[in-house]
């Protein structure tokens, strides 16, 4: 299959331009931000645990930044020495909000685009013929290729690389001085411990990867579900662990009562979710909508039914260590090549439901315009809930379906590793090679739906739902970042305890060493509570 994606590009760098802008008013915002500034002098500890600490000061979000005071608070580094960094986008405003926070030290993260670089990214970017060219293209201290290869996916809103496009030389040299950038803060400052708001991107891959290579702890200060979900890389190779979640060891050693309670709160969230009653971005828009999905099966056609999510095609996808497929186009179109030639099987492929908010190619654009009767596009706006209740299984890359139909009793397959192959509730394979095979057979049939589905409620209890302490006490998506900083300010006055005891937990956690925060505090709840349900 052979896409243009050349007319695309006229809106796309205006697209990512505006992501960078915020719209903004410090006299209206500055409140919340000192509240902020008041959590690590209330909470902090009497000796920092954390002498010299490199944070991320760039990501304009107020739920951000209260994740950052957070662990300011918990290891007592405004009592140390402290270095804060912006970049260049809002870089005055960003470097305000630190200030008042309490971080008396901020420097421009920029990189510096000396002749040398610019000559080194020329080499590199005459050599690029396709896409995959990118991905095996050696860099400084071995920082990963695929870090690149999805910015500039991201930057371009396409399905796939084009390495024609006149920019790309750009980004390349843009990658390659950030690596510099990087070790020459590292070498003048040398910190011992880098909070950062995410381990993807040009400006902060090679920071966290080069951070973990000389030792030093990266805490990514991610949040979602309305609670932190801090991870930790400590080698890195583990910048591809991706988010805050359990493995399987974490399942597998839970007592009973733990499991069936986790299992029971885990049951009541995902009937929440598939109902739309969820305030993630995410969830709200997977089953959200009310087109009818066009399709009913035949009076005696007994055909099994497969639904194939596809992924946002730009939104990182080698985050999570893809080695299988060079992105998901690769992986998308090697699936419908064994759907069209499997028509023992009615196959259904839902685009993603983000795909909208967040711009550029979609589904649409990459399916052929004529399909043949056992292949069919569902429609936009056709709820998850709908689509779930007409198949009988569900191939997905890193999506939540996976937990949600196994939850159903609905067997899953997983091409390639991510947050939760190794979890007992999907059909994880070899290889591609191995994928693509069980793909064309009869795979449905050989999974133990009650088992799987026994170990996706438990999962989802257990990723998605909270502690009991912390019941009715969760901020807003990320995404809703403006009215986020009212309902962050209403926060901060009614729940100073649940505050200081995150505080503590945090502590806790940076002493175990453990890799999630969330997986850390819910192993050790008595109790657990929904997150973000809709009230």
């Amino acid at each position: 299959m052979s896409i243009d994606f050349s007319e695309f590009a006229a809106s796309i760098h205006n697209r990512v331009a505006e992501s960078f802008q915020y719209h903004f008013d410090w006299g209206r915002d500055k409140c919340v931000y000192e509240m902020l500034g008041n959590i690590p002098v209330e909470c902090g500890p009497s000796k920092p645990l954390a002498k010299r600490l490199l944070l991320d000061g760039h990501f304009l979000n107020p739920g951000y930044y209260y994740r950052l005071q957070l662990l300011r608070a918990a290891v007592g580094s405004n009592q140390g020495d402290e270095l804060g960094f912006v970049w260049r986008h809002n870089s005055a405003y960003c470097s305000r909000i630190l200030s008042t926070l309490g971080v008396q030290r901020v420097t421009k993260f920029f990189p510096h685009r000396n002749a040398n670089l610019r000559h080194e990214a020329h080499r590199i970017a005459r050599k690029l013929r396709f896409a995959d060219d990118l991905l095996e293209t050696r860099f400084p201290n071995d920082v990963p290729a695929t870090f690149l290869y999805d910015d500039i996916l991201k930057r371009q809103r396409a399905a796939t690389v084009d390495v024609s496009d006149p920019l790309v030389e750009r980004y390349v040299w843009e990658f390659l001085s950030s690596i510099k950038a990087a070790e020459d803060l590292l070498d003048g400052y040398n910190p011992d411990l880098i909070a950062m708001s995410h381990v993807v991107s040009t400006q902060c891959a090679p920071l966290s990867w080069l951070g973990a290579r000389r030792s030093i702890p990266v805490v990514t200060l991610f949040g979602n579900y309305g609670v932190p979900r801090f991870w930790r890389m400590n080698r890195p190779e583990d910048i591809c662990f991706g988010m805050d979640r359990p493995e399987n060891q974490d399942l597998d050693t839970l007592s009973t009562s733990q499991a069936d309670a986790l299992g029971e709160i885990g049951r009541s969230y995902l009937a929440l979710r598939l109902n739309g009653l969820t305030n993630d971005l995410g969830g709200r828009m997977a089953f959200a909508g009310d087109a009818d999905i066009g399709f009913r099966k035949k009076s005696g056609d007994d055909r099994p039914t497969i639904a194939v999510y596809a992924s946002n095609w730009f939104d990182f996808p080698h985050a999570l260590g893809m080695s299988r497929f060079r992105d998901f186009l690769d992986w998308t179109e090697a699936t419908l090549q064994v759907a069209l030639n499997t028509p023992s099987v009615r196959w259904l492929f839902r685009a993603h439901p983000c795909d909208k908010w967040y711009g550029g190619i979609t589904l649409k654009d990459i399916m052929p315009e004529q399909l043949p009767e056992h292949v069919m596009l569902v429609p936009d706006q056709c709820p998850g809930s709908l689509v779930m209740d007409m198949v009988d299984s569900v191939v997905t890359y890193h999506g939540t379906a996976a937990i949600e139909y196994a939850s159903r009793g609905k067997p899953v397959l997983i091409p390639d590793r991510g947050w939760y192959h190794d979890c007992g509730f999907a059909l994880y394979p070899d290889s591609r090679e191995h994928y693509l095979s069980l793909l064309g057979s009869d795979w449905f049939n050989s999974v133990d739906v009650y088992s799987a589905r026994r170990r996706a409620e438990i999962f989802a209890g257990w990723y998605f739902c909270i502690p009991e302490w912390q019941a009715n006490l969760t901020l807003l998506d990320d995404s809703d970042r403006t009215q986020q900083k009212e309902y962050l300010m209403k926060y901060l006055e009614e729940s100073g305890s649940c505050v200081r005891h995150e505080i503590s937990l945090i502590r806790e956690w940076m002493a175990s060493h453990e890799c999630g925060y969330h997986t850390f505090k819910m192993r050790q709840a008595k109790g657990y509570s929904l997150s973000n349900a809709l009230s």
